[in-house]
C-alpha cells in the first residue's frame, strides 16, 4: 500500500508546484514598479492594488519607480500591454527620458508561452505570463477576459535610479482599462514582477462574451492588415 501511495503523493506535490509556478513572481530584490501619481515607495513597489497583486494607475499619467540600489541600463524598455487593442502605439512621454525610435508591437495570447518580455527578447520577470495577465485582476479591471493583448515595446534613453518617482504622460484619451505596464532595465533585478506591475482601472466595458467576439474580430482585421503591408 505504501509503495502505491508514495508515487501518487510525489505526483501531487509536483503538480501543485507546477500549477503554482505560473502565479508566482521571482520576487526581485529591486523591482521596478508602477503606481498613480505622486508615487513613492512603497506605493509603486508593493502590491496593494486589485486582489493585493497589481497596482492600479491613472489612465493619462503614471509613475514608475525603482526600489533598491543602483541604476538601470541605458537605454531601457517600457512594455505596455493593451487588451483587445488594434491601432498605433499610444504616445507616451516623460520629462526625464527620451524615446528612441518607434515602438514595436507583438500579440500575446492566453496560450503564449513565457512572458511578455520574451516577445522582444528582453530579460525580465517570468511572472508576467499569460496565467497572470489573463487572470482575475485583469477581469476586474477590464470587465472580462480579453482575447489577446497587443504589447508595445518602447525604448527610452536615460538610465533611471532608485527611489526616484518618474512621471509619464499618455496622449489622447489615455490608456485603456486593463492595460499592464512593465519595465526592463537590463538583467534582473531591474525588471517588473507581476506583483508591482501597473494595471489601469477604468469604466465598465461590454459583457465578457462580447469582448471575446470583438477581440477575435479585431485580431483578424489586424492580421489581414499586417499581411497586406508585407505583401
Amino acid at each position: 500500500m505504501k509503495k502505491v501511495l508514495l508515487p501518487i503523493l510525489a505526483c501531487l506535490v509536483l503538480a501543485l508546484a507546477c500549477g503554482g509556478a505560473a502565479w508566482a513572481d521571482t520576487t526581485d530584490a529591486d523591482p521596478t514598479g508602477f503606481c498613480a501619481p505622486p508615487g513613492g515607495v512603497p506605493a509603486c513597489t508593493t502590491g496593494t492594488g486589485i486582489g493585493g497583486e497589481t497596482i492600479p494607475v491613472g489612465s493619462t499619467s503614471f509613475i514608475m519607480e525603482k526600489n533598491g540600489s543602483g541604476t538601470s541600463s541605458d537605454p531601457w524598455n517600457l512594455l505596455v500591454a493593451i487588451p483587445n487593442f488594434i491601432g498605433a502605439a499610444p504616445a507616451i512621454t516623460s520629462p526625464s527620458f527620451t524615446q528612441v525610435g518607434s515602438a514595436t508591437s507583438a500579440f500575446f495570447f492566453s496560450g503564449t508561452p513565457g512572458s511578455i518580455y520574451d516577445l522582444f527578447g528582453l530579460v525580465g520577470d517570468g511572472s508576467m505570463n499569460a496565467t497572470n495577465l489573463f487572470g482575475a485582476n485583469e477581469q476586474a479591471a477590464f470587465g472580462g477576459t480579453p482575447a489577446f493583448f497587443d504589447v508595445f515595446d518602447y525604448t527610452f534613453t536615460g538610465a533611471f535610479g532608485s527611489f526616484v518617482p518618474y512621471t509619464f504622460n499618455v496622449g489622447g484619451g489615455g490608456l485603456d482599462a486593463g492595460t499592464f505596464l512593465a519595465a526592463s532595465g537590463g538583467s534582473n533585478p531591474f525588471s517588473t514582477p507581476y506583483t508591482v506591475a501597473g494595471l489601469v482601472n477604468g469604466p465598465n466595458v461590454p459583457e465578457p462574451g462580447s469582448l471575446t467576439l470583438l477581440g477575435a474580430g479585431l485580431l483578424g482585421l489586424a492580421l489581414l492588415g499586417r499581411r497586406a503591408l508585407t505583401a
